[in-house]
């Protein structure tokens, strides 16, 4: 992830640059899509569904995010003061993304890896 002039940013940078530069239908379509997900795998539980749970709730995470982030940007633009409840739906939905993202890849490595080290 390094930038053309040679600075690196961190993932957390990089998922935030994305969130905030996607447009409306892009973010709704990622919640769209990662809410599908979650319920059809939730329907129908198939193999590693914790994996593929865990991936749609990323999607959905970073949709709810992006929106959420985007209104307290243009409240703090138009002088608004930004509700608490804004910041701490941000600062949740961020964890739930992230422990989401942890469980995805774990999930993928131990389906990855099976039994292998039993």
């Amino acid at each position: 992830m390094r930038e053309l002039d040679g600075s690196s940013e961190s993932l957390a940078q990089f998922v935030a640059r994305e969130a905030r530069t996607a447009s409306d239908g892009v973010l709704a379509g990622t919640g769209v899509i990662g809410a599908v997900v979650v319920g059809g795998v939730l329907h129908w539980r198939p193999p590693a569904w914790p994996v593929f749970t865990a991936a749609g709730l990323m999607l959905l995470a970073l949709a709810v995010w992006g929106a959420v982030d985007r209104e307290l940007d243009e409240r703090s633009r138009t002088g608004e003061s930004a509700h608490p409840f804004l910041r701490a739906t941000r600062a949740a939905v961020a964890l739930v993304g992230w422990a989401a993202m942890l469980v995805a890849v774990f999930g993928l490595l131990g389906v990855a890896l099976g039994t292998i080290i039993s």
